[in-house]
Formats: structure tokens, sequence, C-alpha cells
């Protein structure tokens, strides 16, 4: 499976995340643990083959190459900004209340208008930008699983 098959197929999770959502009539799913921990493993996942996307799109020659990745990031970011509040109550994974640490779905939407701005400003600069807000992104998604997995394991 190439890189933009893996990613379309994580979006399509995301989309079904959202339609189960919608249709439940409520901002939040209540998931198992596990199942919450699937969503953000593949939002990670999501991340990082984002960033390598990104990082070959300078190399990428036709116009319409670049835009389906531009479109294709936009799109995961935006469904990202809505599945990881939704599954929050399932591992509250962004430690709400707690001020020094910030919450992903800030940096998830700042992100997203980045590279939707990369469409009418493109340079490789901003590009190199975006990869780096995406590895970043993914450390502190990485971080808060992390910090989600210890706490469910002392309470067990």
């Amino acid at each position: 499976m190439n890189l933009l098959e893996r990613i379309e197929e994580l979006i399509a999770l995301q989309e079904k995340l959202v339609n189960i959502l919608l249709m439940s009539g409520s901002t939040k799913l209540n998931l198992p643990p596990r199942y919450a921990f699937e969503v953000l493993y593949s939002n990670l996942e999501l991340l990082n083959l984002l960033a390598e996307a990104f990082r070959m799109l300078e190399f990428i020659e036709e116009d319409y190459g670049k835009e389906s990745f531009i479109s294709l990031g936009s799109e995961a970011l935006s469904w990202m900004g809505i599945v990881l509040p939704a599954i929050e109550e399932s591992c509250p994974i962004f430690l709400s209340g707690i001020g020094y640490i910030r919450e992903p779905t800030e940096d998830i939407n700042r992100l997203c208008k980045r590279i939707e701005s990369l469409s009418e400003r493109w340079s490789p600069s901003a590009v190199n930008q975006i990869v780096k807000e995406l590895e970043d992104l993914s450390k502190l998604l990485r971080y808060y699983i992390s910090l989600a997995i210890r706490s469910y394991e002392s309470l067990a």
C-alpha cells in the first residue's frame, strides 16, 4: 500500500467516526479505552504519514499532485480536530485544567489553516515549516498518549 492510499484509508476511518458522532447526536463518543487508544494511534500514524508526504512535496512537479496532498492534509487535520475532542471522555488526553500544557486541537486548527494557505502561497520554506509542525504535533500527541497510558496503568 502506498503512502497516499494509507492516508486516504486513515481519513476514511476518521469520517466513519464523525458519522457515528453525527448519528448519535452528541459531541462526544463514549468508547472503551482500548478503542480510544486505537483512534489515537491511527491519528498519530496519520500525522507521521502527512509529514512524510509533505517532505516529498517539493519533488512533485505537477500542480495537481501538490494540490492533492495539500487537500488531503487539510482534510485529515479538519477531521482530526473533530475526532480527538470527541473521544476525550473515553481517554482524557488533553488534561484540561492544567494551564501549562497546551491542547493539540489548537495546534491542529492552526496547522490546518497553514496548510490551506499553502495552495495560495507556495514556498519550500512554508512546506518545511509545515513538516516541522506536523512532527511537533505528532510528538505532542505521543506525549499525551503516554500520559494517558500511565494514568490507566496506575488505575489498574
